[in-house]
């Protein structure tokens, strides 16, 4: 019988994680707890959802970076 490979658990489409934790007001904390439940999703999938609404206000041109998605340069070559 051959040797079997430690396979990696978790969700593989989506990549690899870093945990980014901090704290806010309760209120706060409980409105997002609603939203995320009403929405059907985790807390960590909202959190991520509004970042990357916010960030495509506060930091324009970064975002696809972010996705992993750059602009082709199919406009500059036609």
């Amino acid at each position: 019988m051959a040797a079997t490979e430690q396979r990696r658990r978790g969700r593989p489409a989506m990549g690899d994680r870093k945990f980014i934790g901090f704290r806010t007001a309760t209120s706060r904390a409980e409105v997002l707890e609603e939203a995320a439940k009403a929405e059907g999703i985790t807390m960590n999938k909202l959190v991520e959802e509004l970042l990357d609404i916010g960030y495509r206000h506060w930091a324009p041109g970064h975002h696809e970076r972010l996705n992993g998605q750059e602009e082709l340069p199919i406009s500059r070559i036609a």
